[in-house]
């Protein structure tokens, strides 16, 4: 089981080719101006099975591949190595960002299974006082891109993109690197 914040299909703007995104809900290293505070609370928001979340990203076939953000994917390790596992063996690429440096990674036993299952690793804490968004999907200079298979290379991440998109019912969703928001224009919440 999986506590998601939230899951985007069909999305262009979060790594290579059309991505479903998933950010996973819930992180205790609490970056300073974190641009997705939302995700910090390990309180329930909306818990999936792997069974569960395989059929969305199955169901969306245009997806070439699964990014995983946060909150701290980490922090959900168990859930999230066997959900790895599965969309593997269904054919998907797997981009995963994390606080976490890979040197801390490779050196804890429980979090180290994970590099074997995704294609690319984006590390590091966001750190406000070297903000850059002058690479793609990265927004601080100590945040790194790790290639962990031959699937994709740098040339493969667009320039940093937002992707806008209106819900029937007046929801305002935009992501991309480093800017994620969400409004609600719906005329039941007007006062």
């Amino acid at each position: 089981m999986l506590n998601i914040n939230r899951i985007i299909t069909g999305t262009k703007v979060e790594g290579p080719g059309i991505r479903t995104c998933i950010w996973l809900q819930g992180c205790s290293r609490h970056c300073p101006r974190c641009f997705a505070k939302e995700t910090w609370s390990f309180e329930p928001r909306e818990i999936k099975s792997c069974d569960e979340i395989i059929r969305i990203i199955s169901n969306d076939k245009e997806s070439e591949g699964v990014t995983f953000l946060g909150g701290e994917p980490l922090e959900q390790i168990d859930s999230l190595i066997e959900l790895c596992s599965m969309i593997k063996g269904i054919g998907k690429s797997i981009v995963l960002f994390s606080g976490y440096t890979i040197e801390e990674i490779e050196n804890d036993q429980k979090l180290r299974p994970v590099l074997k299952l995704i294609d690319v690793l984006i590390d590091g804490p966001y750190v406000e006082k070297l903000r850059d968004f002058s690479r793609p999907m990265i927004g601080s200079k100590n945040q790194r891109f790790h290639f962990l298979t031959s699937r994709y290379k740098i040339e493969d991440f667009e320039r940093n993109q937002l992707e806008i998109r209106i819900s029937p019912s007046g929801k305002i969703t935009v992501n991309g690197q480093g800017n994620t928001m969400f409004f609600n224009t719906s005329k039941e919440n007007e006062q």
